[in-house]
């Protein structure tokens, strides 16, 4: 029943982060959309969106650990390179 096309539940999440994530919800979305699709670099993000995402890339990181930084195996702890 959960995962009925028509469920409650499916909007449950959706709402539980636009309430949390407040009125800048949409570029968040807009950024976890760009992860989806492999778009995953900052410099990606900020062309496809015309605007800075660093701050948005870092409260989701930190404060609601919704993304996770993963580094290259043989790279620099204070590299710039991600993946």
């Amino acid at each position: 029943m959960i995962f009925e096309p028509f469920s409650l539940f499916l909007d449950e999440g959706k709402n539980l982060l636009i309430e949390e994530l407040g009125k800048e919800h949409m570029t968040y979305f807009s950024i976890l959309s760009l992860i989806a699709s492999s778009k995953t670099t900052r410099s990606e993000m900020e062309s496809i969106l015309g605007r800075p995402v660093g701050g948005y890339l870092e409260r989701l990181e930190t404060e609601y650990s919704l993304i996770e930084r993963v580094r290259p195996i043989l790279s620099k702890p204070n590299g710039r390179t991600l993946k």
